[in-house]
């Protein structure tokens, strides 16, 4: 993400961008650029010009003087404290289908193993990039060494929609909290 005044308004705009083939392209539409910075509307007429346009060509030298985040790790993982540092351990491809906004860590299948439970979704996202609607309150078993796998919703008889924002066991109950609907819960033994 770059972050500068790009129009000199005197307002500083966030503009995403990412990579294919080690240059940066901006991650809006023409439209949505234009809405943005509505002085760059001039600029790209055409929306075929806008396409061609990497970062550089559509901000030139504004680039270099802007404020440059940058994320290089986008999976949904564990942290392994080992007492001086974190090791990184990836969750499996099932738990990257979706964001994940919830990780309950408990013992599912009673092996004396912490298992994880996580929810999350999110369907309010842009049209162009479609609804991220495949987390159902999935159950990771885990196997050892930090290796987990993904019980069916028809095994673990979990099966929820909707874009969860927080789970918790209580009394036996393992309830998520979902946008826009009412809690629902579980029956659950620790």
């Amino acid at each position: 993400m770059f972050y500068s005044d790009f129009d000199n308004n005197g307002t500083s705009e966030p503009v995403i961008s990412y990579y294919i083939d080690h240059k940066l392209w901006p991650i809006y539409s023409r439209d949505d650029l234009m809405q943005q910075i509505p002085s760059f509307n001039k600029r790209f007429l055409y929306y075929s010009d806008y396409a061609k346009a990497d970062m550089s060509q559509i901000f030139g030298e504004k680039l270099k003087n802007a404020v440059h985040y940058t994320a290089s790790q986008m999976a949904s993982l564990l942290l392994e404290n080992s007492g001086n540092k974190f090791i990184i351990h990836q969750l499996p491809m099932e738990a990257q289908w979706y964001p994940v906004y919830s990780i309950i860590v408990t013992d599912v299948d009673h092996d004396g193993k912490n298992d994880l439970i996580i929810g999350g979704n999110q369907d309010f996202s842009r049209i162009k990039f479609g609804a991220y609607g495949e987390g159902k309150g999935d159950v990771f078993i885990n196997k050892g060494s930090f290796q987990f796998e993904r019980l069916s919703p028809l095994k673990s008889g979990i099966r929820i929609s909707g874009d969860v924002r927080n789970a918790v066991i209580t009394n036996r109950q393992l309830v998520f909290g979902i946008n826009n609907q009412k809690p629902i819960q579980y029956s659950f033994s620790k």
